[in-house]
């Protein structure tokens, strides 16, 4: 008789021969479409076979597509070959969430990476207003420590909050990577022992949002970013290291770096004009 998948749930070399033996890419056992399935179990060989024999790659399941299972999974090997074969990376799930939503909630940062080199939206909205920009303050929080995050171009939104863990933030290479205040005083937020590096990245202020990166007993390594329209502080160091390297700071009626409460601070290569009241404070 025709050859058939016995469940979606099936061992890969008893996959790989109901393809031989001419199973049809497309079904869906259990209601769950068997590429949807090895996508959502790291299943890399059967994931490109069933696209060489034509599986739909966008197709549903549970609402979700293969990209959603890869991304939910954060195996960057399933989701690349996902993207290589051009699933639709803006295809949205029930909750009008995209596989770039899921990617940064889970701090994958290669899936992240493939998905926005494909085109993926990180302004695109899910059903409650949240972009995948926006999502970036969970994937901060689940980042485990020493985690380097690549974000790519777009506005994302903050606050960010790092605590006793060591994190790098690295923008888009075009320099279009913002990441803005979320309407709240500070832009990032390092404390209790925390790290972090932040290189390539434009701070966004105005509104309520007074600081750029606020650092209290920490340490950070600010590279190649670009403070402007400061409202009051772009850097603020209470009982904290902070190095700035190659930073510009424009159009600032505020201060650029202020160091207090035994805090130290390097500044280096960086780029002050536009009215700033003083570009550093220093106090012990």
């Amino acid at each position: 008789g025709e050859a058939e998948f016995r469940g979606s749930v099936m061992p890969g070399a008893a996959a790989m021969a109901a393809l031989v033996r001419g199973a049809d890419p497309n079904s869906a056992p259990d209601g769950v479409a068997v590429l949807f399935t090895a996508a959502a179990t790291g299943q890399a060989g059967i994931v490109g076979s069933m696209l060489d024999a034509g599986a739909d790659m966008d197709g549903r399941s549970k609402g979700k597509t293969p990209l959603h299972a890869a991304a939910g999974l954060q195996d960057a090997t399933c989701l690349k070959a996902l993207v290589d074969a051009g699933a639709d990376v803006k295809a949205a799930d029930a909750e009008g969430r995209t596989p770039l939503h899921v990617a940064v909630e889970k701090a994958s940062v290669e899936c992240v990476r493939a998905l926005v080199d494909a085109g993926a939206d990180a302004q695109a909205k899910d059903l409650q207003g949240v972009t995948a920009g926006e999502d970036l303050a969970a994937a901060v929080q689940k980042a485990a420590d020493g985690q380097v995050l690549l974000l790519g171009a777009g506005t994302f939104s903050g606050p960010l909050a790092i605590r006793g863990k060591a994190v790098t933030l690295k923008g888009d290479p075009s320099g279009k990577t913002v990441i803005s205040g979320g309407g709240q005083q500070a832009v990032v937020y390092v404390s209790d022992k925390g790290r972090l590096t932040l290189e390539g990245i434009q701070l966004g202020m105005g509104g309520k949002t007074e600081v750029g990166v606020f650092a209290q007993e920490s340490e950070v390594v600010i590279r190649h970013c670009a403070f402007d329209q400061v409202p009051k502080y772009a850097c603020y160091a209470d009982n904290a290291s902070l190095k700035i390297r190659d930073c510009r700071f424009t159009a600032s009626g505020g201060v650029a770096a202020a160091a207090l409460n035994g805090a130290t601070l390097d500044v280096r290569r960086s780029l002050f004009r536009a009215g700033a009241d003083a570009a550093i404070i220093g106090q012990d």
